[in-house]
């Protein structure tokens, strides 16, 4: 399963909210070569644990700021199934507000929030987190995400998530 973001103006996500299949059709032109897509790969329930602390199967539905910047629980089409035929969403003001809460986290926090024993307890997917080589590759997967969020935020666009 792999994780991934996209960027759209308001517009293009009130055309979204209104007609889910637009969306489908959107990622059906090549959106794995845009400016405005982030694949987090199989990094993304690594990246949910760092911003929450909890699985996806321990997500409650009410995130934080933070924790929301992955699963927002804001479902585009609810009548297909949560994050893997629907995205989640934040609107652009929701976006600026999540960025500044990734913009406080130093890559210090970033490796101080991310338990390798606990990650495996959890059975956060990929469970390779014995690795070490694994937390460097979260830590990097943040580093592009909050790189997303800075260019969604100045652009006032919203952020949809999706696994597939």
């Amino acid at each position: 399963m792999l994780g991934f973001l996209i960027r759209v103006s308001e517009d293009e996500l009130k055309r979204f909210q209104k007609n889910s299949n637009l969306f489908d059709e959107k990622l059906t032109e090549k959106y794995y070569k845009q400016e405005w897509y982030l694949d987090l790969n199989k990094a993304w329930e690594g990246i949910h644990y760092l911003l929450t602390g909890e699985s996806f199967m321990e997500s409650t539905g009410k995130p934080t700021v933070l924790g929301r910047a992955f699963f927002s629980f804001q479902i585009l089409d609810k009548g297909k199934s949560m994050g893997f035929e629907s995205p989640h969403f934040l609107n652009a003001k929701q976006v600026k507000e999540n960025f500044d809460e990734l913009q406080h986290l130093t890559e210090e926090d970033v490796r101080k929030r991310l338990d390798p024993k606990i990650m495996m307890e959890k059975e956060i997917y990929p469970e390779v987190w014995d690795d070490p080589e694994a937390i460097d590759y979260i830590v990097d997967t943040f580093e592009e995400l909050r790189e997303f969020y800075i260019v969604a935020a100045e652009l006032d666009q919203a952020v949809l998530t999706l696994l597939r």
